[in-house]
């Protein structure tokens, strides 16, 4: 189990387990890393969860989140400060149509590539990386993600990684 981790059970549980149950559920399970995929009912949640895979020994992994300027992001961070955790941030994009030409895909990478600067110097502090997730559409293709990783380097922004689910690919 040691190269295995939960992954987003809460988000199509059939039981509806909460953050306790959910953690019993994992340590049970011999899984002791955690990656959670949150949505916007879940904030009064998030103390919930983080205590509850800490009392069970599970470690936080990841935290997946669609975007940065939000007020629920910022409560997000503070949670994470106020219980010492420093998980990756699995950073998507949601609802994003392709480029039709290459100076609208060159446009794009810039823009995407200062969405996710901000984002860095915003999770910095907190202690947290940021990995970007392909969750279809436009991040969805491995050559954009690479292309935005090279842009941020260019910038000067590096250890941002790459998270790649081959079950969101849009990649031949």
């Amino acid at each position: 189990h040691d190269n295995l981790f939960g992954w987003v059970g809460h988000v199509y549980d059939a039981k509806n387990r909460g953050p306790e149950e959910a953690a019993r559920m994992l340590d049970k399970l011999g899984l002791k890393t955690f990656a959670y995929n949150w949505h916007p009912p879940d904030v009064p949640s998030f103390d919930a969860w983080i205590v509850a895979i800490k009392r069970h020994g599970i470690n936080l992994l990841a935290w997946q989140l669609y975007d940065s300027k939000d007020a629920d992001t910022k409560v997000m961070l503070e949670t994470f400060k106020r219980h010492n955790v420093h998980p990756q941030l699995w950073f998507t994009q949601n609802n994003k149509s392709l480029p039709k030409t290459p100076e609208e895909q060159k446009q794009r990478v810039k823009q995407e590539a200062d969405r996710f600067n901000a984002f860095v110097k915003l999770a910095a502090p907190y202690g947290c990386s940021v990995e970007l997730y392909n969750h279809s559409d436009w991040l969805g293709i491995e050559e954009n993600q690479l292309a935005v990783i090279d842009r941020l380097t260019e910038m000067g922004v590096t250890g941002v990684g790459m998270v790649y689910n081959f079950s969101h690919a849009r990649d031949d």
